[in-house]
């Protein structure tokens, strides 16, 4: 109709419809640090270890899911991500990651590694190709039977309001990881997007952020002193 338009075909295109070009994404919940620590507190000491790394991983349910004993390196600080499981109508496939992106490399915070090395050695399946996270009768991870044996009445437990989902882990991540002034190719890489667009989209203002943009600010700043007047800026 585009073209039609610009031919002078048409003298309107019918299909043009206000604000349709605007993507409008809704609000992102993002865990506090503090809910975090309830909620692992919360699941018992089985899936610890789950929430503690997808809130200071980044890594996708899926990325969890199909996570093997070789790829996680608590010595290195790192765990490699190069396969995902994905369940569809009961059956699990595994497969790589959706894009090139997802490949990737991310360097964990000292105390997830501690947490780790001792989930490797009482939870996870035998052998460098085992699981790192599978249910307690075995096999990989179950999506509705997780939400309903773990995850809800952990938020329960933890005093969390219900609507939060598991993938928010992941936001929690990214918000973090932004606020730590990490420039956006970084983000990026840690969270294993392809576009910038995508990222963007985890980066909240943590409470006090901006406080703290003013705090810098002030300390540039060239600020007057009286009429014509400037004091100096400090010594930097």
């Amino acid at each position: 109709m585009e073209l039609a338009l610009d031919a002078g075909l048409i003298v309107r295109n019918p299909c043009r419809i206000k604000g349709a070009g605007t993507e409008r994404l809704p609000e992102m919940r993002c865990a506090t640090v503090e809910e975090v620590t309830a909620l692992a507190q919360a699941v018992g000491q089985q899936w610890q270890a789950l929430i503690l790394l997808a809130a200071y991983s980044g890594l996708r349910w899926g990325e969890l899911a199909g996570l093997r004993k070789r790829y996680l390196d608590p010595l290195h600080k790192t765990v490699r991500v190069v396969e995902q499981c994905t369940e569809l109508q009961g059956r699990f496939i595994w497969g790589p990651p959706k894009t090139a992106a997802g490949v990737r490399t991310v360097v964990l915070p000292s105390f997830i590694c501690d947490v780790m090395v001792e989930h490797l050695a009482r939870w996870s399946e035998p052998g460098i190709e085992g699981h790192v996270f599978v249910m307690p009768e075995g096999g990989p991870l179950r999506r509705a039977n997780f939400r309903a044996r773990v995850w809800f009445p952990g938020l329960r437990d933890a005093g969390i309001e219900e609507r939060m989902r598991f993938h928010d882990l992941r936001h929690t991540n990214a918000t973090l990881a932004a606020a730590s002034g990490a420039p956006l190719r970084a983000v990026m890489h840690r969270l294993g997007h392809a576009s910038a667009a995508a990222a963007l989209r985890y980066q909240h203002r943590l409470d006090g952020q901006d406080e703290a943009i003013a705090d810098f600010l002030d300390q540039l700043a060239v600020a007057p002193t009286g009429p014509g007047q400037f004091r100096a800026a400090p010594d930097r």
